[in-house]
């Protein structure tokens, strides 16, 4: 009976502090970008790092371990493809800057550079797509996202 009881209460710890995981992924969000800092730009190739505000509220520590992103204009054409440089440790209960190092790779510099001008004054928008493998504790998700943006670039991103 007791190896039955300990079984449950085992079972049951298993079970709350993977609801809590679970929770703690969706929790997070990206409140703000600073400058982004292009550090290497070779032909179509480079490495830009960005200090990303993100807020974790969840009660774990989450480790962002892959990013693979696409921007793409709104014909479904690939402008940039991004990945990510090094695994972010996202702290629990705590909302700051982190700097997030990428990979950067433009696929089509022209369309980029229209495309950009034009999603600024509101006549376009950008198309991200892509995933991330998210790690708290011993549980691992990945996360798909896929999210059109408009002239709100303009108040994520703060030329600081």
């Amino acid at each position: 009976m007791i190896k039955t009881l300990r079984f449950l209460i085992l079972g049951l710890c298993i079970l709350t502090g993977f609801s809590s995981c679970v929770s703690s992924f969706k929790d997070l969000r990206i409140t703000g970008i600073e400058k982004p800092n292009l550090t290497k730009l070779m032909d179509t190739q480079g490495d830009l790092a960005l200090n990303i505000e993100i807020q974790n509220p969840g009660p774990r520590d989450l480790t962002i371990k892959t990013l693979e992103l696409q921007v793409l204009n709104n014909k479904k054409n690939i402008l940039v493809s991004i990945n990510l440089k090094e695994a972010v440790t996202i702290l629990k209960a705590q909302t700051q800057y982190y700097r997030i190092p990428l990979d950067l790779n433009i696929q089509d510099p022209i369309g980029c550079f229209l495309t950009y001008n034009n999603v600024r004054k509101g006549n376009d928008t950008f198309l991200i797509e892509g995933s991330a493998k998210v790690k708290s504790g011993w549980l691992s998700k990945t996360i798909k996202f896929n999210r059109s943006i408009g002239k709100e670039i303009n108040q994520l991103i703060q030329f600081k």
